[in-house]
């Protein structure tokens, strides 16, 4: 259970390591991206289970499972049309005037 607590800690981080990918490799670079989001939550696991005093039971289905992860947030986030807004000032709320 304390395993299952610290992936999904881990996880909970993948749309801001997506937003960063995009930040350093620009538009396209779609395998760049993820190979960099897939290499920082990987060791972020490994990091995690040395630290509990284990070894992964299977590296190739923890890759193959991130792999997957990355691909499903990337969908949902295109989806949701989060990269249509990027580098653009949020909109006005109205009733609210922003600071000076």
């Amino acid at each position: 259970m304390f395993g299952t607590v610290r992936l999904l800690w881990l996880l909970k981080d993948l749309p801001g390591l997506i937003a960063e990918a995009e930040t350093l490799f620009g538009p396209g670079n779609g395998p760049e991206k993820k190979q960099h989001v897939l290499d920082l939550v990987y060791k972020g696991i490994i990091l995690a289970e040395k630290g509990a005093g284990r070894e992964l039971a299977d590296e190739v289905a923890v890759r193959t499972g991130l792999s997957w992860t990355i691909d499903g947030a990337v969908k949902l986030l295109n989806a949701l049309g989060i990269w249509e807004s990027w580098g653009k000032p949020p909109a006005a709320t109205p009733g609210i005037t922003p600071a000076s």
